[in-house]
Formats: structure tokens, C-alpha cells, sequence
């Protein structure tokens, strides 16, 4: 009885921790912030607005806030680079570069947002911690309030600002940043659930190991 109390237990255990390291894994990504004097800095952005960006050292927690007019661009994952302060002449161009179609320019905001918008993983976290800690219940009404909230505009960290006086590109941007956002929420509480289990798992094994034969 004493054997198999132990590996259900270490597969119990085994289990919730695979979920545990697979969300951490999820949240993590490094990211690259390149100075106007040319040093790059691999990072992890916590936030781009039209004042800072905020940041942490990759071995450290402490953020630091760094004036956006020291920054020359920022890289999420590797991916594409976001411009800062372009003149009359780099905007005129940038906004004549984009697609007259619709369909088109839809597809591209669509495109730019999935590799850009990167300020969502903190209603992931939030939606997993109240489904862990609380209940599915608990993490259900958290994921409707949080997935239902579209997010901030000074969140949406396009490829450029200037590319937001297009209306079509915002409309699709922003709107495919939302669909971005509630994604991530409900990953979070599909993971949060699958949390619940394991440990109700772990306690139902101890308790059939207190009972006496």
C-alpha cells in the first residue's frame, strides 16, 4: 500500500510541477532594447508608452524606467523592431507604404499585432494565480471580467506610432490585440484548472493514505 501511495503521490507531484514550469516558461521571453548610442540590452519589457519604457535587467526583478528619448528601438522575442520619434519625412513614408486594399492593410495590422503586442501576459498570470489560489469559479468571473476589457491603447506597442493614423490599421490592430489578450486569459485559466486537479489529486491521495485498513 505504502509503494503505491508513493508513486501516485510522485506522479501527483510531478505532474503539478510540469504545469507550474510550463506557465513560467510561458511568461518568459527576452527582449532586446537598442540605446540611441547603439548598446543593446537583453531585457524583459514591462512597458512601452509615449514617456518610458519600463523594463527589468534579464537576472534581476527591479524594474527601471528608461526615457523613451534614449531609446532607439525595442525587439519582443527576437521579432520585429519598434521604431521611436519619426520625423514629418520617415512618417510620410511609412504611412504611403501601406497597402491601399483594405483586406490587405487588415491582414497587416492583424500580422504586426501577433508580433508586437506583448503587454497581456500580466491578465494571463492574474486569471492563473485566481483560478490556483481561489477556485475555477473564482478564475471564471476573473477571465469574463479581464477577457472583456479591450486593451489600452498605450499598451497596443504598434511597430510604430505613426502607423495609428491610419483608421483601418488601428481598427484591425486593436482589435486583433483584444482577441490577443483574451487568449492568453483563457490560457491562463485552462491552466489554472488543470492546477486544481492535480492538487485536489495530491489531497484525495492523502487522505486515502490516512485511512486505516
Amino acid at each position: 500500500m505504502k509503494n503505491t501511495h508513493n508513486t501516485a503521490w510522485n506522479m501527483y507531484l510531478n505532474l503539478f510541477m510540469w504545469v507550474i514550469l510550463f506557465w513560467s516558461k510561458t511568461l518568459s521571453a527576452q527582449d532586446t532594447l537598442t540605446l540611441v548610442t547603439g548598446a543593446q540590452l537583453i531585457v524583459e519589457i514591462k512597458e512601452v508608452n509615449d514617456e518610458y519604457v519600463l523594463f527589468s535587467l534579464w537576472a534581476d526583478t527591479t524594474n527601471i524606467k528608461l526615457p523613451l528619448n534614449r531609446v532607439h528601438s525595442s525587439s519582443y522575442k527576437g521579432q520585429n523592431s519598434n521604431m521611436f520619434y519619426l520625423n514629418p519625412q520617415e512618417e510620410k513614408i511609412v504611412l504611403a507604404s501601406l497597402p491601399e486594399e483594405p483586406i490587405s492593410m487588415e491582414a497587416l495590422a492583424r500580422s504586426d499585432a501577433n508580433m508586437n503586442y506583448n503587454h497581456s501576459s500580466g491578465s494571463g498570470t492574474g486569471t492563473f494565480v485566481a483560478t490556483l489560489l481561489g477556485t475555477p469559479v473564482i478564475g471564471l468571473f476573473v477571465a469574463l471580467g479581464i477577457s472583456a476589457t479591450p486593451p489600452p491603447d498605450k499598451k497596443l506597442n504598434p511597430p510604430n506610432k505613426s502607423l495609428f493614423k491610419n483608421k483601418t490599421y488601428y481598427d484591425a490592430y486593436r482589435k486583433e490585440a483584444h482577441k490577443i489578450k483574451q487568449r492568453r486569459v483563457w490560457a491562463g485559466f485552462g491552466i489554472g484548472v488543470a492546477a486544481d486537479v492535480v492538487l485536489v489529486g495530491i489531497i484525495l491521495s492523502e487522505i486515502d493514505n490516512m485511512v486505516v485498513y
